[in-house]
């Protein structure tokens, strides 16, 4: 059997991950240890004044040898009333928002998850039903060592590395001038609110150069 594009858990993914997930089955990686400054517990979003990261805190500073299925999120700072006004901020005049918000919103409850995978998962689950993307996902029965993993997106798809080279940002529908470069590490967020239904074929037409 061919080897499966391999992916970490993330926050409201990248289109560059959920191209990926478009193209049939994956893996993601359950059995790491927790990386700070990636999207495992940060999305990028893009507003009037350029991208704004929203990064949800983990208890404890995130230990970075801390299994990634033990993640615990804090309630610091009120993270998810803050995460949705940045997301009506950016997207509330945007054509679809009202029409998505209602099934994103409840899953921003204070306490209605204590660890970061189970609202990652949840989250990601829900965003692919709502671009009406079937998922066929697996989990990794061990850790997967680097470098020798064909198909590793793991650390590809991350905060500080620009993906143009196989991934380039889709053009599609904004009610507002973008500042700045664009990569494919704006959310999913960014493309369900703008173009709705849409929105799978948009993921659809975009080329992605697999390692």
């Amino acid at each position: 059997m061919s080897a499966l594009p391999l992916l970490s858990i993330a926050y409201a993914p990248p289109l560059s991950y959920y191209k990926l997930l478009s193209l049939g089955s994956c893996s993601v990686e359950v059995h790491e240890t927790f990386q700070k400054q990636t999207f495992r517990n940060r999305c990028r979003i893009l507003t009037p004044q350029g991208v704004e990261d929203l990064v949800i805190p983990i208890e404890q500073g995130g230990r970075q040898d801390c299994p990634i299925r033990e993640v615990r999120i804090s309630s610091h700072d009120h993270w998810w009333t803050r995460h949705l006004q940045a997301l009506k901020s950016a997207y509330g005049k945007s054509p679809f928002f009202e029409f998505y918000i209602d099934d994103i919103a409840p899953l921003y409850e204070c306490g209605k998850h204590s660890f970061l995978f189970d609202f990652n998962w949840e989250l990601m689950e829900l965003l692919a039903r709502l671009i009406h993307l079937p998922l066929s996902v697996e989990f990794t029965n061990s850790y997967q060592s680097a470098p020798g993993v064909p198909l590793d997106y793991r650390e590809a798809i991350h905060p500080k590395r620009l993906e143009e080279t196989f991934f380039p940002f889709p053009t599609y529908y904004h009610r507002f001038p973008i500042k700045g470069a664009v990569t494919s590490g704006v959310s999913i967020f960014d493309l369900l609110f703008n173009m709705g239904p849409e929105s799978i074929l948009v993921l659809s037409n975009c080329q992605i150069d697999l390692f």
